[in-house]
């Protein structure tokens, strides 16, 4: 008999508290995963609201973890060994760094903007 080893957290920030102190590699990593995307969709559609963006960034994020619950899953019938299946906080931590991300840019957009207007000839 084969036993499986696969591990699933449904509970908001319980991996994120344990490894707030001994792997934020790990966190960063998360915090930083999607942060592409972010930066492409803001690059490519300046108009859209930070939500919609957000939203697609979350539904990024949770398509990953699905897909790696169904492979993690689905391989752990024929293997021994330990898999991380789901977790919900990987989510949390991609959307929130797609959120970091998008404020820091527009942020960035609207201060660039208000100081050309201050240099405007005649202001």
């Amino acid at each position: 008999m084969i036993e499986s080893h696969v591990w699933f957290n449904f509970i908001p920030f319980k991996t994120i508290r344990l490894d707030l102190f001994h792997n934020t590699f790990h966190l960063a990593g998360n915090l930083l995963l999607l942060a592409p995307l972010t930066f492409y969709l803001l690059i490519f559609y300046p108009k859209d609201k930070i939500g919609k963006l957000l939203f697609i960034v979350f539904i990024t994020s949770v398509s990953i973890e699905t897909i790696q619950f169904i492979l993690t899953c689905s391989s752990s019938l024929f293997t021994n060994t330990y898999y991380r299946g789901f977790d919900i906080d990987d989510i949390i931590l991609n959307t929130a760094g797609g959120l970091g991300l998008g404020m820091i840019m527009k942020l960035l957009k609207l201060s660039k903007a208000v100081q050309e207007g201050h240099d405007a000839p005649g202001k």
